[in-house]
């Protein structure tokens, strides 16, 4: 009888030591399931709601970036301007403060305004938490700038040797929606060629002409109401429409000014009163 129960007592012994086949280094379960939050955010553009305020200044996206209060790395959110309302992601339970960002529908240009909200919002487990309406301000005017070129193997617009477009002018409409805008332009000097700044100012409803303009030389636009144009710059020989070109310059307000590049219009070909290069 002694032996069985000295057996017994070692059989109780490794099973209290987890003998029986667990791990002793496994983490242990937890406790309860950690749920998460959110914050409601709203904001306005200019004091106006939805796109009647986002149209205004070409806004496209709102980002809303919670910022825990303890320093750990925010948790952004992207919302469309448009809707003037969103949820962020979902956040752990703490304390956060908000930063509102407004982006044109070319990021890369910049942002159009920024807000920080410094009062710290509470996020408590599986709760969406009230937070701010704030207005995003931003001019509602920006710019555009290009250059012009009519793709001559000689590179060169004016010139009249072989391979050079020889164009004696080039004329300059900018519409919106259809209607001509008489905005006016400036053409800086060409830094490889060498030739002279000018201006002008689009007149309605044909258009300007100006001198020939090199394929160095830029273009500006600025203080154009926010909005989709069409441009329409053409070189000519004498009185015929020879190198044509059209583009359509999106222009965001923040005073943001979008560049288009290098814009080529090749010889109109169909034209038989323009001269090949």
């Amino acid at each position: 009888m002694q032996r069985f129960g000295s057996l017994a007592l070692l059989v109780l012994a490794i099973g209290a030591c987890g003998g029986g086949g667990g791990d002793p280094d496994a983490a242990p379960e937890p406790d309860a399931t950690i749920e998460f939050g959110n914050i409601e955010a709203s904001w306005t553009v200019n004091g106006q709601a939805g796109a009647a305020g986002c149209d205004t200044v070409g806004g496209s996206t709102v980002s809303v970036d919670a910022l825990p209060t303890n320093g750990a790395p925010g948790i952004p959110s992207v919302f469309s301007c448009d809707s003037g309302t969103g949820t962020t992601e979902a956040l752990p339970p703490g304390e956060y403060r908000l930063r509102f960002t407004l982006y044109p529908g070319n990021s890369s240009l910049g942002q159009l305004d920024q807000i920080m909200v410094t009062d710290p919002i509470a996020v408590a487990d599986g709760q969406v938490a009230p937070g701010p309406t704030v207005d995003f301000t931003a001019t509602t005017t920006g710019g555009f700038t290009f250059e012009y070129s009519g793709g001559a193997i000689g590179m060169s617009n004016c010139g009249t040797e072989k391979g050079q477009a020889a164009m004696t002018g080039v004329r300059v409409l900018l519409t919106l929606d259809g209607t001509c805008v008489p905005a006016p332009f400036d053409v800086a000097a060409g830094p490889t060629t060498g030739t002279v700044a000018t201006s002008g100012t689009v007149a309605c409803p044909d258009g300007v002409e100006i001198e020939c303009v090199e394929y160095d030389q830029t273009f500006t636009f600025l203080d154009l109401a926010a909005g989709e144009y069409s441009l329409d710059i053409i070189g000519l020989e004498g009185a015929e429409a020879c190198y044509p070109r059209e583009a359509t310059p999106v222009v965001y307000g923040g005073d943001l000014v979008n560049d288009l590049g290098l814009l080529v219009g090749p010889l109109d070909s169909t034209n038989p009163n323009c001269m090949a290069p």
